[in-house]
């Protein structure tokens, strides 16, 4: 377009998306006025100017307890017309030591990425995401924060069954997470006594332990669990573990001699003091099982 046709024109050029970075040769022709051509050859440098990216980053939860998982997720876009991206992204965790963790996704049809990851220690982490750009945008990278709390844990109990005095019960307990080598403490509390005894017992590697308890008391007896705990979990205290301890009962022999109720004349007197020892021996807490009749028709 002439601006002054004595002195100046004017040329605009649009550079296309595939065109390659170079320097481009090209020539402009005109005709003056006196009918003649002229030919001016010109070099065009192109460079291309890449556009700025956008990664968005997020962690959930924002802390989470020990063995559990975090999901780290987000987008890649242009930022200038939010356009999608798609590309590989690298990762990398910062520990709470100060040691670094690699990992790798890509964005999917979306353009969104999600990754899950277990931490492996107690206290405040940091996640890195980067994209290294391409052809049109530049490279990104972003940081955030999240923390690892302590887990809980837990100590259930085997059920105990009643025992008999000077038995010896064993004390079957758990502990969560199943944790091997740990040592437990255990508070026994005997009947009729104000004072517990504390006895030390170490886990297997299932987490199970076992205890062997000379019960020489009758009564109720009372065992409580706890743990102090350690770098990934808080302590724990169990429930109440109780059982019965227990006398052996008596057995019993009734003998009702004479014959039957046939032969005998005084079977019936004889009967109603046999039912009557009977009912006696009931009272006494006796079980049918510990009573033995040694007549006929009893």
């Amino acid at each position: 377009t002439p601006i002054n046709p004595q002195q100046s024109a004017q040329l605009t050029l649009e550079i296309g998306e595939t065109v390659a970075e170079g320097e481009y040769a090209f020539d402009i022709l005109g005709t003056s006025a006196d009918g003649r051509f002229h030919k001016l050859t010109l070099t065009l440098p192109v460079k291309r100017v890449k556009r700025p990216a956008s990664i968005f980053l997020r962690a959930e939860p924002q802390e989470v307890a020990f063995g559990g998982k975090i999901l780290i997720s987000g987008s890649l876009i242009a930022a200038s017309d939010s356009l999608p991206i798609r590309g590989p992204l690298t990762f990398s965790y910062l520990t709470p030591a100060g040691d670094l963790i690699p990992g790798e996704t890509t964005t999917n049809e979306r353009n969104e990425y999600r990754v899950e990851f277990t931490p492996q220690a107690v206290g405040p982490w940091q996640v890195t995401v980067k994209w290294a750009g391409d052809g049109r945008y530049l490279p990104v990278e972003l940081t955030i924060n999240f923390g690892v709390s302590k887990g809980n844990s837990a100590i259930s109990w085997q059920p105990v069954k009643s025992q008999q005095l000077g038995e010896t019960a064993v004390i079957v307990g758990t502990l969560h997470p199943p944790l091997s080598g740990e040592a437990l403490q255990l508070r026994i509390l005997k009947p009729g006594q104000l004072g517990a005894s504390l006895e030390t017992v170490t886990k297997g590697a299932s987490g199970i332990f076992e205890y062997p308890l000379k019960v020489d008391i009758k009564g109720e007896w009372t065992i409580k669990a706890s743990w102090a705990g350690s770098a990934r979990y808080h302590s724990a205290n169990s429930d109440d573990l109780q059982f019965e301890v227990t006398t052996e009962q008596a057995k019993a022999i009734i003998v009702f001699g004479g014959g039957n109720e046939t032969t005998n004349p005084a079977w019936e007197r004889f009967n109603g003091l046999a039912n009557y020892v009977y009912n006696i021996l009931k009272k006494r807490t006796l079980k049918d099982e510990d009573i033995y009749f040694l007549s006929p028709e009893l």
